[in-house]
């Protein structure tokens, strides 16, 4: 798994965080397909990828979000 996926920002956002917050759909596969761990990862105000992708103008973003953080957490 390359490191460069576990990057944070100054706001200990992932990748997902942003890529969620921004709507940017394809991203946010590409980054769950080789990550499914980072939508369980709380940036510094304990908010996940979901609740990032949950504000008004990303809601694409957090329904997948949560269905392939359900879908992980099954498979453990």
């Amino acid at each position: 798994m390359a490191d460069w996926l576990h990057l944070r920002n100054e706001r200990g956002e992932t990748l997902l965080h942003v890529a969620a917050e921004h709507g940017r759909l394809d991203a946010v596969w590409r980054l769950l397909l080789e990550c499914p761990q980072l939508a369980a990862v709380a940036d510094h105000r304990m908010r996940l990828p979901e609740h990032v992708a949950s504000l008004p103008y990303a809601k694409n973003a957090c329904r997948i979000v949560r269905t392939h953080y359900l879908v992980h957490l099954t498979a453990l």
